[in-house]
């Protein structure tokens, strides 16, 4: 007695095809930007679709479009599932074999339908496709992706067992059943029925397998961010504060804010900056605020703050707006320069009184060898305390000497005192330039790492190469020079002699591979 009626089954199917193809395609538009791969699977639940519905037109429209048309369909939808999954995790591979076992399928379908007609055949040619893509499926998810990614894939993973449980089940099925002549794959069976029963429950499985494969990459992604700003937060060299927008309530705080001023953590969560007395200056806040209201933040203002037991300490305050839970709250930064600003005001004090024993270069106005040594000990001094980045820069004006010998000292003076301009110009606030000794010079870089100390190297290195020098009187002939600059990245307790010999060599590199270029460790 047939208990399952065969096209009962396949417009179930139909509908429940459509219904995963449109769920699926909605995953993808969410998550497009995020995740590679998910197109791929579109693509297989359309083509299953599209072949679901060619079968159930069997009778109605060709057979060369019902039956080898839609098988070829149906193994090529699960071709680009496989290659979907592999970009989604980063695997991509090659799929020249599954393209080869493609285009026999689809020549053995065409020959078992024209040439030597045998439904029961076809059939186990779909099973064996199916059984193949399936398998390299199922290693892709348990073998290839990286073990961390593994506990995303056990529901997917079930649905590919089911598939090739079922593939196994039909191949037996075939060698082990006398077959008797079927031509329409309409008339009653109830295993054949079963079996596309069992294909649909898959299917809609497979379907809630990477609904819930991609939902715990993306709260994996999340929480991974989350350490990852956790670590950036707390790690910082700038004092950090997030506060609620609406009443100056302090949410969070990062370690520098507490070494900075003295606080406990539970001294101040919860708290009111106002309350708590943060600004010398009530004004500041209220100049700070107006600010954001017109542009949504604020960069590099300088301020004075108090410390917890009343020390003033002045910062560099930037801030801007974000949104947590929909609420807007206030992110902020502050970069101690306390003691910048002390040996600021002690050079302002003292430059006129002490101008051939100063610390200033007279012919490029830069600071000079002497300040030099004394500053960069200050600097290492506060990258190892604060484990802030430090970056040395050593310049070299490239032939130099010829120059020099060429046109006249005069001439080589004008040089040197322009590279000068341009350090100046090119230097950020927290920067510092220096004449190190006739035409080589450096520039200490505070808080920042050799990558982005890269980037003033190329600036300074471009603008200078921009510069033009007419040496000989009366003459409109130019000339251009160049600079030769290497960078070196403190470590951690290394002694100035060292850090400095680091950057002289790069700079040497620099030479070495043909001047005008900037050199640094890799």
């Amino acid at each position: 007695m047939n208990i399952v009626d065969i096209r009962t089954v396949i417009l179930l199917s139909a509908i429940t095809y459509i219904l995963c193809t449109l769920f699926i395609v909605q995953l993808w538009r969410q998550n497009r930007e995020r995740f590679g791969g998910m197109h791929l699977w579109v693509v297989h639940f359309v083509l299953q679709t599209v072949a679901l519905v060619l079968i159930a037109l069997r009778g109605a429209i060709p057979d060369w479009l019902s039956i080898i048309v839609s098988n070829t369909l149906a193994i090529m939808g699960a071709v680009f599932l496989y290659a979907g999954l592999e970009r989604f995790f980063g695997k991509k591979g090659a799929q020249i074999q599954n393209y080869i076992l493609l285009a026999l399928c689809a020549a053995a379908f065409a020959y078992w339908t024209f040439v030597r007609p045998d439904l029961p055949l076809r059939t186990l040619i779909v099973s064996v496709g199916i059984l193949i893509i399936v398998t390299q499926c199922l290693w892709l998810l348990w073998c290839r992706i990286d073990p961390a990614l593994r506990q995303l894939t056990s529901s997917a993973g079930v649905a590919f067992g089911g598939y090739f449980a079922v593939s196994i089940i039909r191949i037996i099925q075939y060698f082990s059943t006398l077959h008797e002549e079927r031509k329409d794959f309409f008339s009653p069976g109830t295993f054949q029925g079963m079996m596309l029963l069992s294909y649909m429950m898959l299917l809609i499985l497979l379907t809630y397998g990477l609904v819930l494969m991609v939902n715990r990459r993306l709260i994996m992604e999340i929480a991974n961010q989350e350490k990852k700003f956790l670590k950036a937060f707390n790690s910082a060299p700038y004092a950090i504060t997030i506060t609620r927008v609406s009443d100056g309530t302090i949410v969070d705080v990062n370690k520098t804010f507490m070494a900075l001023t003295g606080y406990d953590r539970e001294e101040v969560i919860g708290k009111r900056t106002l309350n708590l007395q943060l600004w010398e200056n009530v004004k500041d806040r209220d100049s700070v605020f107006e600010t954001l209201s017109k542009s949504g933040k604020v960069a590099d203002r300088e301020f004075r703050f108090r410390k917890k037991f009343g020390e003033a300490a002045t910062g560099l305050f930037s801030a801007e707006i974000i949104h947590i839970n929909g609420e807007e709250h206030l992110l902020s930064s502050i970069w101690d320069i306390t003691g910048r600003k002390l040996i600021e005001e002690s050079l302002k004090e003292s430059e006129q009184r002490y101008r051939e024993l100063s610390i200033i270069d007279n012919l490029t106005n830069l600071y000079n060898s002497r300040h030099f040594y004394n500053q960069l000990k200050v600097e290492i001094d506060r990258s190892n305390r604060y484990k802030q980045p430090l970056s040395l820069l050593l310049l070299d004006i490239d032939n130099f000497k010829f120059f020099n010998d060429t046109y006249g000292h005069v001439e080589g003076d004008q040089v040197i005192s322009r590279l000068g301009q341009v350090m100046k110009g090119s230097l950020r606030d927290i920067d510092s330039g220096y004449r190190y000794g006739g035409e080589e010079f450096t520039v200490m870089l505070p808080v920042t790492t050799k990558e982005a100390g890269t980037i003033i190297a190329e600036r300074i290195r471009k603008e200078f190469k921009k510069e033009v020098f007419y040496p000989v009187t009366g003459q409109d002939q130019d000339v251009h020079m160049t600079v030769s600059i290497g960078i070196a990245q403190y470590k951690e307790q290394e002694d100035i002699k060292s850090f400095v010999s680091r950057a002289d060599e790069f700079m040497y590199q620099a030479k070495r591979k043909g001047r005008d270029r900037v050199c640094c460790e890799p």
